[in-house]
């Protein structure tokens, strides 16, 4: 009976002390509306030609940028390091179908560790000139002229491991 209750309180100590990792879930939905105004014309051989006014209206996916929803997760090692992973998939904001069907998270799917020396970077993302995803260095002017939503095939790189060296501050004089 004792042992019973020395292993129920040793296990209750722990109980309290133990700490899930930090969850975010996310995601974005652009839908716009396109209003189109032109003229069209037309030409018949011999007969002449004849214009009229066009008007169009409809529902786009990713006039601004691409729809997408995903999690991310962080947990704290403790001395100075952290885990977290980032899991993306983009998706048709009209439909509801998943932007590739043969891959799920096919914007990322990563793992990195933090540390003092830096983070490592593994799994599917962005390459280091596109800028999307966690690891791209250049910011927005790097990539095609285009925005992601209106880029087909967004550059990705699966099975990648990067690393980016930690941030060095120099102390200025007193």
């Amino acid at each position: 009976m004792k042992k019973s209750f020395v292993a129920l309180a040793v296990l209750g100590a722990f109980a309290g002390t133990s700490m899930a990792a930090e969850v975010t879930m996310y995601g974005v939905v652009d839908t716009g509306l396109l209003y189109q105004h032109g003229e069209a014309s037309a030409s018949i051989d011999g007969i002449g030609s004849a214009s009229a006014e066009v008007d169009s209206f409809s529902m786009e996916p990713g006039t601004n940028s691409a729809s997408r929803f995903g999690s991310c997760g962080t947990e704290d090692l403790g001395n100075g390091m952290t885990v977290s992973f980032k899991l993306e998939n983009g998706f048709e904001s009209g439909t509801g179908a998943l932007k590739t069907d043969s891959k799920l998270f096919d914007r990322e799917s990563t793992l990195f560790i933090k540390g003092g020396f830096g983070t490592v970077y593994a799994g599917r993302m962005g390459t280091l000139v596109s800028d999307a995803g966690s690891v791209g260095f250049y910011g927005s002017m790097a990539g095609p002229t285009t925005s992601p939503a209106t880029t087909p095939s967004w550059p990705t790189t699966r099975a990648a491991m990067t690393t980016r060296s930690p941030t060095f501050r120099r102390n200025s004089p007193a």
